[in-house]
């Protein structure tokens, strides 16, 4: 290999000063130094026991490298240290300004790391791109102010130190341990339970059971007014649509009569409550009632509740069934009134049922279907 010749450019005090150096070696050679020894270019410099330095005062870089190749290992500077504990390069600054500056391509990283390990004291300006903005802030893992709780509104739940109705009665039962020895709890009387009014046995000396758990999801009413007429066979006419935001049973009130033209001398069609979910026509599914013979005009009004589970998210259809219509009741007009009021199932998975019952109809009647 032939010789290298290397330019070394010193600059003091604005004077450029240029040293040619002629470096007769060979690619890897190495160059054991002395103390004082100058350091040579282009082979390994090697010093045992001694610190090299470089201090001098300049307006720009003291020290500047640069490599041209732009392959993908190219690098202008690699320092490798063998501390198991003190960092390979130390970089400060005293005097204030910043202790490393990197500079990028626009849209590059400005540096990489093949660790993913938390750096300790890093602050940085964003977080995956993401302003501080972005975030919410918390304490102990919560935040701070949420629009709403569980999907509820703040309006869905009882103000601080405000009371449900009838708590009056328990006003006096702040301190009643037992309801043998609550000298304060002149209302306690059901309270067989209180540990400091906290559980009650009976609410106005009703149990428990008498009650419908869960919240409330919704309420409603509607009303067919006549149309459409009935048909022959069987009728399911709705009044209502309702879709159910988590799993709970519906309570379902109906009344009805039918308008009729011409007298009717036979028993009419029975009437349930009807139930569509998706495409598919439902009743309460309990023996109905039978529209009796009346003459023309409006028949006596017929009533019936029940009780209608709803899955989350489930849509439903309510309202009132006909069945067997025959005869001159074919072509009559229903009235329909249905009101309900929905309540969610805390803690359970909510099921159909049904009460049984016979549909063998009384003597001279048609049986009714399933």
């Amino acid at each position: 290999m032939g010789s290298r010749v290397i330019a070394w450019a010193v600059r003091r005090r604005g004077t450029a000063v240029t040293a040619t150096v002629l470096a007769a070696a060979l690619a890897g050679t190495a160059f054991a130094a002395a103390p004082g020894t100058a350091w040579k270019l282009g082979v390994a410099n090697t010093i045992t026991g001694y610190m090299t330095s470089l201090a001098g005062s300049y307006t720009g870089s003291l020290v500047s490298l640069r490599n041209d190749n732009t392959g993908s290992s190219a690098k202008a500077l690699t320092v490798v240290g063998k501390s198991t504990t003190g960092s390979a390069l130390h970089v400060s600054n005293p005097n204030g300004g910043p202790a490393l500056s990197l500079a990028v391509t626009a849209g590059k990283a400005p540096f990489t790391t093949n660790s993913g390990v938390k750096v300790t004291n890093l602050n940085a300006d964003k977080l995956d791109g993401l302003d501080q903005s972005a975030f919410a802030r918390g304490v102990a893992g919560k935040a701070n102010n949420a629009d709403k709780l569980d999907g509820i509104d703040s309006t869905g739940f009882y103000a601080a130190g405000s009371k449900v109705a009838d708590s009056a009665h328990a006003d006096h039962a702040d301190v009643a341990d037992t309801a043998t020895t609550a000298t304060n709890a002149t209302n306690a009387a059901n309270a067989t339970n209180a540990g400091n009014a906290g559980n009650a046995d009976k609410l106005d000396g009703i149990d428990s059971p008498t009650f419908l758990a869960g919240r409330v999801l919704g309420a409603g009413t509607g009303s067919v007014l006549g149309s459409p007429v009935l048909v022959s066979g069987y009728n399911h006419i709705y009044a209502v649509s309702l879709t159910a935001s988590s799993a709970g049973t519906c309570q379902v009130n109906a009344a009805t009569q039918i308008s009729t033209s011409a007298a009717n001398a036979a028993t009419g069609p029975y009437y349930r409550i009807a139930i569509k979910r998706g495409t598919t026509n439902l009743d309460d599914s309990v023996y109905g009632h039978y529209f009796p013979a009346s003459a023309a005009g409006v028949t006596e009004e017929l009533s019936r509740s029940a009780n209608v589970s709803v899955a989350a998210g489930e849509t439903i259809q309510l309202g009132a069934y006909f069945g067997n219509v025959n005869g001159d009741w074919v072509g009559d007009s229903p009235y329909i009134h249905l009101n309900y009021i929905c309540f969610s199932t805390p803690g359970a998975t909510v099921t159909s049922t049904s009460v049984s019952s016979s549909k063998t109809a009384p003597a001279g009647l048609p049986d009714q279907n399933p």
